[in-house]
Order: structure tokens, then C-alpha cells, then sequence
């Protein structure tokens, strides 16, 4: 077992257990664990990452809704999806987890005592959470636990992440970023390809 493996099922057993409520727990057999896992267990890359209005987040002075144009090292980052079964675990439960890593922005204290000369540095960071699958595979959702302790500022909840007809997962997501026109909060629909099973 790999120390990333045992880190992953660690922190998803500290949640089950810190939980207040339940964890949806979807109960499937052998043959349907080995479907999902060939079907979702990897690494993506992003494919695009549109904005729903045009805004200038490099500060170039020209607004643009290509989040991959605006946004340094985006293209750097990645959505990680984790599927563990009950040998692995040793819990009575099959493990889903959600992985999505982003380039953040950087700002210090100082620099926002005045917005009007922000410029952020920008470090690639994420957050893991589990996630459910529905029946037809076509939609996840992510599950904010009570103890996992994430900053739903810097890392929200996606309002959407469903699959399409090739398997590329879109995830839609609402950032607050500071852009050329100050604080806003911008809806992001970012597409996803696997390019690798291992994690």
C-alpha cells in the first residue's frame, strides 16, 4: 500500500467517524465496484474552464470568460478521483473521493490594506471530499463533512459535477476572486478528461 493511499483512506475514515450525520453509503457488489472503478478511478485534466461573464483576473487589462487564459497555472492543475473498495479500507463501505486541486490566489494582510494595487501570487492547492454516485452514474455529489475542517471560502462545495457521454466530468463551482474591478464571485464550469488511472 502506498503512503498517499493510506493518507487518502485515513483522512475518509476520520470524517465517517467525526461525521454528525451518516455518510450515504451505496451498496454494491463486486462486479459494480470493478464497473465504477474502471469507469471514474483517476486523474483528469483540465479540457476548459469557462467563467459565466468575462472578467480580468491576470490584470493585462482585457476581460476574457477562458479561465485558463486568466487564471496563471491553471492548466497545471487537476481533478483526482479515488474509488477504494472494502479490502482495501477494511470498512463495510465502498470509499469515493474527490480530489480537485486549483491555482489559488495569494494575499497577504498587507497587500489588502489597499485592493487598488493587489497582485496576487498564486499557489496550487485543494481540498478532498467524498462524493456519491446516483444510479445512472451520470451526476456525483460532493459531501461537505463537519469535521474535515475545509474553508468553504476558498474551497466551495460545486453546485454541479455530472459526466457526459464521453466520460469527461464537468464540475461547476462559484469562486471569489480579485479581478481588475475588485472582489467578485464568478461562476466557473471547468471540464475534465482522464488522461491516467494511477493516483
Amino acid at each position: 500500500m502506498k503512503r498517499t493511499d493510506i493518507h487518502y483512506v485515513g483522512f475518509v475514515f476520520m470524517i465517517i467517524m467525526a461525521s454528525c450525520d451518516e455518510p450515504e453509503v451505496v451498496q454494491i457488489d463486486d462486479n459494480t465496484f470493478e464497473e465504477i472503478y474502471q469507469q471514474f478511478h483517476g486523474k483528469y485534466q483540465i479540457v476548459q474552464s469557462m467563467s459565466e461573464q468575462a472578467v480580468d483576473i491576470d490584470g493585462d487589462g482585457r476581460k476574457s470568460t477562458d479561465m485558463l487564459a486568466e487564471i496563471p497555472n491553471l492548466s497545471s492543475t487537476n481533478l483526482a478521483l479515488r474509488i477504494y473498495n472494502r479490502s482495501f479500507t477494511q470498512l463495510d463501505t465502498i470509499i469515493y473521493l474527490f480530489t480537485q486541486a486549483w491555482s489559488e490566489q495569494i494575499i497577504s494582510s498587507r497587500d489588502l490594506a489597499n485592493d487598488t494595487t493587489l497582485s496576487p501570487a498564486y499557489a496550487i492547492q485543494g481540498a478532498t471530499r467524498t462524493f456519491t454516485l446516483n444510479e445512472t452514474r451520470d451526476t456525483l455529489r460532493v459531501v461537505q463533512a463537519d469535521a474535515d475542517g475545509i474553508d468553504l471560502e476558498q474551497f466551495p462545495l460545486p453546485e454541479e459535477v455530472s459526466v457526459d457521454a464521453v466520460g469527461q466530468i464537468k464540475v461547476v463551482v462559484r469562486k471569489k476572486l480579485f479581478t481588475s474591478d475588485g472582489w467578485q464571485t464568478v461562476k466557473i464550469t471547468t471540464l475534465y478528461s482522464r488522461y491516467t488511472m494511477a493516483t
